[in-house]
């Protein structure tokens, strides 16, 4: 699994801070480890993964997340359900200025 994280966040976030907590909530993408307990996903299976940081000092301490997921060997994305609709490919997701995710 190839997922992008992609995070808007105001200029006093520290968005390295939201990684693991968003690849921890990626459980409904990659699986749970142990199906009983949430927050526990499959992360093994990331073989790739890709962070992008856009500052908008509109937000304050507000977070946007837009999240991509394809598998490594496939072209197409895999939308999850938990991030608002982000650019319509997965190319798109290497732009950290991400348009139609905001």
């Amino acid at each position: 699994m190839a997922p992008h994280l992609a995070f808007t966040v105001g200029h006093g976030r520290n968005w390295i801070n939201l990684c693991k907590p968003t690849i921890d909530s990626l459980d409904a993408i990659l699986g749970r480890t142990y199906p009983a307990k949430p927050w526990n996903p499959r992360d093994g299976r990331i073989t790739e993964l890709g962070l992008h940081c856009h500052v908008d000092g509109n937000l304050g301490n507000d977070v946007l997340i837009a999240i991509a997921a394809r598998r490594p060997s496939d072209e197409s994305c895999e939308q999850s359900r938990l991030a608002p609709p982000p650019a319509e490919r997965c190319e798109n997701m290497q732009d950290p200025n991400i348009a139609g995710y905001q």
